[in-house]
């Protein structure tokens, strides 16, 4: 029975086997021990520190999680999900499989499966399998360490594949295996990816529909697969509703819900970059060039990564092959840009293949089906929306009518989408001529003529280009009239400021005006002249691209030729395409994920040391830790007990060196972060860097939905400078480049408000514009020169202002910025002034006093009117301020933390009568709960995002606590569900095994 099996099965076996023999060759490095360079997952690592430490001290998960942005919900960065049996099995494979090889392996899993729902040979799944696993995009995606969309997209083809089988060849099995692919779909993380997973399926959905029910006339089958097909949708959505309800709860209060500040920080309105969910300029930052689409069929002829001529080794190459000098040359390396798309950051092409595209679009031309043509209209869509902010009016549209669409950003995240339905289409092209090969060869014409419309259409674009001067819109910029005559400027400012002595030294005289301006004449024509040679550098990449995507593109039809003019086995001629796939698409994949040596090291690997403990402690993370310590002899011998525990850990790994140092550190800083509570900001890596998460609780952060209320005070405040925000955050710490920028050094804060203060007064709000604004001084400001002042777009003589709304003067028809100083003090006037030269500064009003020559000429001037002051008063919403029995308080006694854990804070109190307790902890409406000596308190939003607390007097513990009840439920439901699936197999496969044993004992 068994060798039957596999005698019946043996070509499966070999597919499998040929996708993991081709990805361990690919992925060798990873078999010597060695780990893929990533940055999202280094963030990743950093973000979740804490996560996974409570996980390990505890055996339990933490919902909340200070690590990040001053403190978040988890379930979007490191939660486990109990009773999803399915993402168990997940996790197994992972571990046996581990990334990169094993997502790869996935994704030509994923697809094999896919043609075998569609009954196709297993050749032809082996094509779409070595197709889709190698797409460029699916490589650059797994470099940037994006694991999680790359898992997920490893499923969208298996989920479509099951789906069309339901409809067109196994109902019962169909309904099965959607559930399960859907249920593992799910359960990767990426929502976005399963969002346009989606809309796939309702176009397809729709299409099935009605050849099944009307054009076929098979309506109880096709509204039984339809409805059964919903059915199981929902039990995969059930298997995951913890995730899936608590991150769309979680995210109407991020900044992929609804803003409630309906202002700019310059104080205007909002209103046209506003959505229900992200800002439009916020969803559509990373938006594909219209006319970059063009790499889904031709590598490079948008040039490469985000990065210098010389980062790639491929086009360093070539420049050798150049007609430069060795000077132009190295210019061009070294200060030129190898892509000159309209993108702001890319990692690769989303290069598709130029063997797939031609497959794909001969699968509409030899059979123009209503599922084929479904799929390709379905791709040009997806094509269209990936365009983003240079097709505004199709994003609108799907912004203001498609629900969801708008709580996702990156339209070029949707190649995931075009991707699967272009390898779907070519795999159908070849399922087509080798099952319908006798019926096609009539349509060899409507072949020639197709197959030669593309390779012509492909030798035009060759040589007319794509009309953009191989430039950036940038780079014309800079070579435009305004340009030059900017970079003339920079020139001048450059030898105004070189030393005297190098300027005697090369024989130059800077007052004579004519040397001056030959100087500059000729740094303009070495400008030009360079990118001159960068053009002609951009033309050769762009020919030798297209060129080598019109030899793919012949060579495919020549192959597809064999099926009709020649008698040759199919197989061969798939075997030809599978060679011709991979030729195509692993040498350009190995740019981006390849085994490329730099220095003693490799470009994108590392030992595998580095990537368990990627980052370093520096010398200021250690300072701040020295200092922690010095002051708490009990969290000292704390931190010395982990130290000791990770030298273990380290032994055990086999780590020495910095990599064992590294393990200690990881170690030692988790036990600080577990008997400490206060935030460090670190200023080299900025809001938008979860490096300084791995080491300490960070008010910065990576996350692509952080909380809404701490983004609008970064944009509202932490830009502008103002620290009384670090204040209330309780950011105890800075890092910084020091002075002279030889080191980065740690700062203590000195007036950084602890855990937990007391008020004497509140200063309440109608509306949350006015709410945030009050957390900064505001300012009265005074017209004192001849031009005019205009604020947020209005002229006026006087106004009070916050330093982030818009100032501006005009004089003499230049229009000048007013900055305004954010620690200005109460009662102490400035001036804005502009000197004899032109300079703009602020001065001390003494100081305009004490000039009697007149030598600044006054522009405004400006002082605190209403100064922010956190240690004395709270800022409250009209409707916080309801809840409270009284509006002022005195202030005194005394409040101190107790014990910390990210999902519980104690806190003990002596209070001299009832008072207003403000937290420094991030205000989030749900799952908090507080309590006053076991009695339950209402927690307040004070200072727009922080938790206060009206306390009465006397000797009280205080104790908030976070849980999701939902959490617990949805592992129940997870485990109701998981079972169900696992009884759907027993029960069909058992049915299965009952038919099939009375035709065996027939037959015998």
């Amino acid at each position: 029975m068994v060798q039957a099996f596999f005698r019946k099965n043996w070509m499966h076996f070999a597919a499998i086997a040929t996708c993991l023999v081709v990805t361990l060759i690919y992925f060798s490095l990873q078999l010597d021990g060695y780990g893929i360079k990533q940055h999202d997952i280094e963030q990743f690592l950093g973000a979740s520190h804490e996560i996974s430490d409570y996980r390990e001290m505890t055996g339990e998960e933490t919902l909340w999680t200070n690590s990040m942005f001053g403190g978040m919900p988890s379930m979007q960065i490191s939660l486990l999900y109990q009773g999803n049996f399915l993402g168990s099995i997940m996790r197994a494979y992972r571990t046996m499989f581990s990334p990169p090889a094993g997502i790869v392996f996935l994704y030509m899993i994923g697809f094999y499966i896919f043609a075998m729902c569609l009954r196709m040979k297993p050749l032809v799944g082996l094509f779409a399998a070595i197709a889709f696993g190698f797409l460029t995009y699916n490589i650059v995606i797994i470099q940037a360490g994006h694991n999680s969309k790359a898992l997920a997209t490893a499923f969208m083809a298996p989920v479509i594949g099951s789906f069309i089988m339901t409809y067109r060849h196994n109902l019962r099995w169909g309904l099965v295996w959607s559930a399960v692919f859907m249920t593992f779909e799910l359960t990767m993380n990426h929502l976005q990816v399963s969002y346009y997973l989606v809309l796939l399926l309702v176009v397809l959905g729709a299409i099935l529909f009605v050849e099944g029910a009307f054009i076929k006339k098979e309506m109880k089958k096709t509204l039984i697969a339809s409805g059964g097909l919903v059915a199981v949708y929902v039990l995969a959505a059930i298997i995951n509703i913890g995730n899936i309800k608590l991150t769309n709860d979680y995210g109407k209060y991020s900044i992929r819900g609804k803003n409630d500040i309906t202002i700019t920080p310059e104080g205007m309105s909002n209103a046209k970059n506003s959505t229900s969910g992200l800002g439009k300029d916020y969803i559509t930052e990373y938006s594909n060039g219209i006319d970059e689409s063009l790499t889904l069929l031709s590598p490079y002829v948008k040039g490469s990564s985000m990065g210098l001529i010389g980062s790639n080794p491929q086009f360093a190459e070539k420049m050798e092959d150049m007609e430069f000098s060795a000077q132009e040359q190295e210019s061009l390396l070294n200060s030129k840009l190898s892509y000159w798309g309209d993108q702001t950051a890319v990692s690769g092409p989303a290069y598709m293949s130029a063997v797939v595209i031609i497959l794909a679009i001969l699968a509409v031309i030899l059979a123009p089906t209503s599922l084929n043509i479904g799929i390709l209209l379905m791709s040009v869509l997806a094509l269209a929306l990936s365009w983003g902010k240079n097709y505004m009016g199709l994003t609108d549209f799907f912004l203001e009518n498609i629900p969801g669409y708008d709580k996702f950003r990156a339209p070029t995240i949707i190649a995931v989408l075009i991707q699967c339905c272009l390898v779907a289409l070519a795999s159908i092209s070849i399922h087509q001529l080798w099952k319908e090969r006798e019926q096609l060869i009539a349509l060899k014409k409507r072949f020639l003529i197709g197959g030669g419309v593309l390779v012509l259409l492909l030798i035009i674009i060759k040589s007319t280009g794509l009309g953009d001067g191989y430039l950036s819109d940038r780079e014309k910029e800079q070579l435009s009239p305004a340009g030059i005559a900017a970079y003339q400027n920079e020139v001048r400012k450059e030898l105004a400021g070189t030393d005297p002595k190098v300027i005697q030294q090369m024989g130059l005289d800077l007052s004579n005006q004519a040397q001056v301006q030959s100087i500059v004449d000729r740094q303009v024509q070495i400008m030009q002249k360079d990118y001159e040679n960068l053009k002609t550098f951009r033309e050769s990449v762009f020919s030798s691209s297209m060129l080598r995507t019109i030899i793919f593109a012949i060579v495919a039809l020549g192959l597809c030729a064999l099926f009709f003019y020649t008698e040759l086995k199919r197989e061969y001629i798939v075997l030809g395409l599978i060679g011709l796939v991979a030729l195509d698409l692993i040498p350009v994949d190995r740019y981006y994920l390849g085994n490329e040596e730099s220095g003693n090291g490799y470009r994108y690997w590392e030992e595998k040391a580095n990537t368990l403990y990627p980052i370093s402690a520096r010398p200021a993370d250690l300072s701040i830790l020295e200092l922690e310590t010095s002051m708490n002899d009990e969290l000292k011998k704390k931190v010395e007990m982990a130290s000791r525990e990770g030298r273990a850990k380290a032994s055990e790994l086999g780590f020495s060196g910095i990599a064992e140092t590294r393990v200690i550190d990881a170690h030692r800083f988790a036990a600080l972060n577990r008997n400490t509570n206060y935030r460090v900001f670190d200023y080299t890596g900025g809001f938008s860097s979860a490096k300084a998460s791995y080491f300490h609780k960070s008010l910065g952060g990576y996350h692509g939905a952080k909380l809404r209320n701490i983004q609008n005070v970064y944009e509202f405040h932490m830009t502008q400078g103002n620290a009384r925000i670090f204040d209330i955050l309780n950011v105890k710490h800075t890092i910084n480049v020091n002075q002279n920028r030889t080191a980065i050094v740690s700062e203590p804060n000195l007036n950084a408000m602890g855990n937990a203060w007391l008020v004497q007064r509140i200063e309440q709000y109608d509306t949350p514009d006015q709410e945030i604004m009050a957390l900064a001084n505001r300012y009265k400001v005074e017209n004192k020169g001849v031009g005019q002042l205009y604020h947020k777009g209005q002229e006026v003589k006087e106004a009070e202002v916050y330093a982030s709304e818009s100032l501006y003067y005009i004089l003499q028809g230049d229009t000048v910025d007013i900055p305004i100083a954010q620690g200005l003090q109460k009662n102490f006037e400035v001036y804005f002034v502009m000197d004899v030269r032109g300079n703009t500064s602020t001065v001390p009003a003494f100081t305009i006093q004490a000039d009697t020559s007149n030598s600044f000429l006054k522009i405004v001037s400006y002082e605190v009117s209403n100064a922010f002051e956190p240690k004395e008063e709270a800022v409250l919403l009209e409707s916080e301020a309801k809840r409270l029995k009284k509006k002022e308080f005195t202030g005194k006694g005394m409040i101190k933390m107790k014990s910390y854990g990210p999902n519980e804070l104690v806190y003990e109190a002596n209070l001299e009568g009832d008072q207003l307790a403000v937290f420094s902890e991030i205000y989030y409406p749900e799952g908090w709960t507080a309590t006053i000596d076991g009695k339950e308190a209402s927690i307040l939003k004070v200072n727009y995002l922080l938790r206060g607390l009206e306390v009465p007097g006397g000797k009280h513990e205080i104790r908030f606590k976070f849980d999701l009840p939902f959490y617990h439920t949805s592992t129940k439901l997870a485990a109701s569900g998981s079972i169900l699936i696992f009884l759907l197999i027993l029960f069909f496969a058992y049915q299965d095994w009952k038919r099939k044993e009375p035709s065996e004992e027939a037959s015998n």
